[in-house]
Formats: C-alpha cells, sequence, structure tokens
C-alpha cells in the first residue's frame, strides 16, 4: 500500500508482511519506487561512497527500478532498525544484502519517509 512520496521515490509498504512482535515492536517490508531522478541520485550516492561505474553498471545499478527494505521499528522508542534490503532492477533482483539484527539502528527522524511508515504501522 502506497504511504509516502520523496525526492528520489514513491513508498510502499506490504500488509501482509506486518509483524506486531510485541505490543512496541513491528517489522513490516518497505519498497520505494524510483524515479529517474532518484536512480541518478542512488547511483551518484554509490560513487562517492568510491564505487567504480563498471562495477554498478555490471550490478545493473544504472537500470535500478526499486529496492524492498525489512525495516523492525520500535515503536515506543522512535526507532528503525533496518535488517535486509533487495535490489531490482527491469530484469529481477541485482543482489541481496541482509543485515545483522542492531546493526544498522537509528532513530526515526520527524518529517521523514520513515516517520510516515511510522505513523502507518505503529498504532
Amino acid at each position: 500500500m502506497y504511504f509516502s512520496t520523496s525526492n528520489n521515490a514513491d513508498h510502499y509498504y506490504d500488509k501482509a508482511s506486518l509483524q506486531y512482535l510485541s505490543a512496541k515492536t513491528v517489522r513490516v517490508s518497505e519498497k520505494a519506487v524510483y524515479t529517474e531522478d532518484g536512480k541518478n541520485w542512488y547511483v551518484n550516492k554509490l560513487l562517492k561512497m568510491g564505487y567504480s561505474k563498471k562495477d554498478l553498471k555490471r550490478q545493473g545499478y544504472y537500470s535500478l527500478r526499486d529496492n524492498v527494505s525489512s525495516w523492525e521499528m520500535d515503536c515506543e522508542q522512535k526507532m528503525r532498525n533496518l535488517l535486509r534490503t533487495t535490489y531490482c532492477n527491469e530484469k529481477g533482483v541485482i543482489y541481496d544484502r541482509s543485515y545483522q539484527p542492531g546493526e544498522y539502528k537509528s532513530p526515526i527522524i520527524a518529517g521523514s519517509v520513515m516517520e510516515n511508515l511510522y505513523k502507518t504501522v505503529c498504532k
């Protein structure tokens, strides 16, 4: 279901993926469907991080369509934890990177796409 738009993408969450692990913790899958500007922004972000154009092209980032991220949200502390992200192009999955729970825990920023997701799933 659609829940937000950013400068780079439209954002959706998978209602069927919602898992309420406790009264304060929920897991949810979020999909970002990139605009043309969003694709360019993401590629430039990776280039600035040191990735080569050759590698990004080989991996399919120049034809990035979307990514699906699995999140765990602490509704009481207003924190998020990225569990996994899969990047896709028109032909399918580019790569799948799994993260350790807790490794990428961060606060949910006011006015962000993640705050919109938080408000949607942490009712």
